[in-house]
């Protein structure tokens, strides 16, 4: 589907329906993202554009995906190729599965 073609009830229904689509668990994850390309992202924010003040709207032009943009609280991660919203979970680093390991380690000893 062409994301330029939806109407703003259309993509809210498509994100809902990506939302409610994964793991209840998934989506209160840190590492969760929501994966799109980056026509669905302006459109996903022209849509919020349109809440803002006048004051405060931006030039759809200089809209650049950034780290700290959120959809329904989850972070957003634009790909070449990302398609339409999804969720999508990322893998623990080293570090978190090390401190994972640890914390099951200290678990079993004392039990």
């Amino acid at each position: 589907m062409d994301s330029d073609q939806l109407a703003p009830d259309d993509l809210w229904a498509l994100c809902v329906q990506a939302y409610y689509a994964a793991d209840p668990a998934w989506r209160a994850e840190r590492h969760t993202r929501w994966v799109m390309n980056l026509a669905y992202y302006k459109q996903i924010r022209a849509v919020s554009e349109a809440y803002r003040p006048d004051d405060e709207k931006t030039d759809p032009e200089t809209w650049i995906p950034d780290p700290s943009d959120l959809l329904m609280a989850i972070p957003i991660d634009v790909r070449e190729g990302g398609g339409e919203p999804h969720l999508e979970r990322l893998p623990p680093t080293p570090a978190e599965l090390a401190a994972a390991a640890e914390r099951l380690r200290v678990i079993r000893s004392t039990v």
